[in-house]
């Protein structure tokens, strides 16, 4: 097993050491393995204080929101970001293939630095969804459409890393339905396919959670419903958050 801590390339964290060395000896010092580094802003220079470091896997970027431009949902688009200037400024095209242009990019370049797993978010919020946790697309809609991407970047190429697909809160891969989470990955022609299952997001699916004992009776559960799918679980994004009474106070007062 390695232990690394997930950083960013943009200068936020970069900045807050003086060279490869500062950063190398805080990882270290902390008894981890090296890095797993994300990409930001769609741009895949990678900071010369982290190159210098053991990078081991590659967390792609994501939209928050990507099914519309996806499907071509030209109206929900507009709804979501006022104009079409607008989006096609955000997602850098005004159909699919920019979002395809983008994937490709970040994964060819996780290859080229030899990254031994790549993380993928399996999610759909718009903004106005995150404070109303009432969302347009289905669990299947999203992981559906995730997997089209997937396979429209993965196949015929000849990648090593693994790909993981981490779960949110949000709807997608969220892992509150077993039979969701199989057709899923069922769809993926890749190989070297898994999850990466990230605790906190897990704990967000179930707001009543009111503490960390009951927060890890919780994350028992799900897996246990999952059975034999757990197999695919290969990496693990360590953190907890008991904010379910924070969001349940929120939704009685949506801002």
């Amino acid at each position: 097993m390695k232990c690394l801590i997930n950083m960013t390339t943009s200068s936020y964290d970069m900045d807050r050491y003086k060279d490869a060395e500062d950063l190398r000896k805080f990882y270290l010092s902390r008894g981890l393995d090296g890095l797993e580094l994300m990409f930001t802003g769609g741009n895949t220079d990678i900071p010369e204080k982290a190159a210098q470091c053991k990078i081991i896997g590659i967390h792609l970027g994501y939209y928050p929101s990507w099914v519309d431009l996806w499907l071509g949902n030209t109206e929900g688009l507009i709804e979501e970001y006022g104009s079409e200037e607008e989006y096609v400024k955000y997602y850098g095209g005004r159909d699919k293939n920019a979002i395809i242009a983008r994937f490709r990019r970040e994964l060819d370049r996780a290859e080229q630095i030899g990254a031994e797993y790549v993380v993928f978010h399996v999610a759909e919020v718009r903004l106005c969804e995150s404070f109303s946790y009432t969302c347009r697309y289905s669990d299947k809609e999203v992981t559906d459409a995730a997997a089209e991407l997937i396979n429209i970047l993965l196949d015929g190429q000849k990648y090593n890393f693994w790909f993981l697909a981490e779960n949110l809160w949000w709807n997608g891969l969220n892992l509150k339905n077993p039979d969701i989470t199989k057709n899923f990955l069922k769809k993926i022609h890749y190989n070297k396919k898994g999850i990466m299952l990230d605790t906190g997001h897990l704990i967000h699916t179930n707001r009543n959670i009111k503490n960390q004992n009951e927060a890890v009776e919780y994350i028992n559960s799900v897996l246990d419903n999952h059975g034999d799918l757990c197999g695919y679980i290969k990496g693990v994004h360590l953190h907890q958050t008991i904010s379910g009474e924070y969001v349940n106070q929120i939704l009685e007062n949506i801002p």
